[in-house]
């Protein structure tokens, strides 16, 4: 029998390894938005911009007035696991950060154009950084106030399919991305939001938060404009289960270390005609302020509340606050 040749296998190129990797840790617009907006976050931000043009699709800039990113970092920025917010295997228990991975931004370097503008409180002046893939094409001083300011400009230019997707789906993408930034304004009242979007030359505001000393009930009633005044919204308290509760739902006793270690705080619509959404899009579950999708959740808090207002959705935020160690074990993430 003749032998036939077996293809050899082989180490793909570097440049491939890296094109292939960076593709899976942001795959979308709202990811990159929500990478971000993450590292606004952990810098200490008040105050939080987010500026798109032609829908993010053409450029995604987030402006902060964080602390800033000290010139002796600068060689790391970018850089494919290299971060500032974790250090072993033990600070898992510990994250108190929404980034920690050192990826996101190494992964939107390879895949489109980066450039970032930073100064911190000891800088004399701001600098101007350009990346070429991970590595600084120019770097360059120029005007600018303490804080950072990261744009993306043609999301997934390396990456022909998806670059072609986004393109193609883009008023979807974009609601998805607004969607993102709503979730962040909801765990963080106390950060002013603002978010605009440029459509062939003319700037169009998407939204706003006050911010400051804002309150949750604040944030839902400014971006919903819902009206949370009266009983609209009613606000959701953490308790231990009552007698009745505990025979419904077949508790024990010692039963009640999941309430002791779970809290679930928040706001959801009345049932009262008239109230709610008439989407499945206004609902937004937090555990450890991060925003996850939780089907399972949500499909009983619709089915309860559509029992009461049959022709509407609920509309709420909910807060699920748990030690970081007890999450998996809950099966929340």
């Amino acid at each position: 029998m003749a032998n036939v040749d077996q293809p050899k296998i082989q180490g793909l190129p570097e440049e491939v390894r890296n094109v292939i990797c960076n593709a899976q840790v942001v795959t979308t617009l709202a990811g990159a938005g929500r990478e971000l907006i993450d590292n606004a976050i952990d810098a200490g931000a008040t105050n939080i911009e987010i500026r798109l043009t032609e829908n993010g699709v053409d450029i995604l800039e987030v402006i902060d007035n964080g602390r800033g990113i000290d010139e002796q970092n600068f060689e790391f920025l970018a850089k494919k696991h290299c971060t500032s917010k974790f250090r072993d295997m033990k600070d898992f228990d510990n994250l108190d950060t929404f980034g920690f991975r050192g990826e996101a931004l190494n992964a939107l370097a390879t895949f489109s154009k980066v450039i970032i503008t930073t100064k911190t409180q000891a800088a004399p002046t701001a600098t101007r950084l350009t990346f070429n893939l991970s590595n600084i094409e120019k770097k360059e001083k120029t005007a600018g106030k303490i804080g950072t300011s990261v744009a993306i400009h043609e999301l997934f230019r390396t990456l022909p399919v998806r670059r072609h997707e986004l393109s193609k789906n883009t008023k979807k993408e974009f609601v998805k991305l607004i969607n993102t930034i709503q979730a962040f304004a909801f765990a963080r009242p106390d950060i002013k939001f603002t978010c605009s979007n440029v459509i062939k030359g003319k700037k169009n505001p998407v939204l706003s938060t006050p911010g400051g000393k804002a309150t949750l009930k604040d944030a839902i009633s400014t971006i919903f404009g819902f009206r949370a005044e009266k009983d609209n919204l009613l606000q959701i308290f953490d308790t231990l289960p009552d007698s009745q509760i505990r025979k419904y739902c077949n508790i024990t006793a010692g039963g009640d270390r999941q309430f002791e270690v779970l809290q679930i705080q928040g706001y959801i619509s009345s049932t009262e005609s008239g109230l709610g959404s008439h989407a499945p899009d206004r609902q937004f579950i937090f555990v450890n302020k991060r925003h996850v999708d939780y089907p399972e959740a949500s499909k009983v808090i619709n089915e309860l509340y559509r029992a009461h207002n049959k022709n509407r959705y609920a509309l709420y935020v909910l807060f699920v606050t748990v030690h970081p160690c007890e999450v998996h074990s809950f099966g929340l993430l």
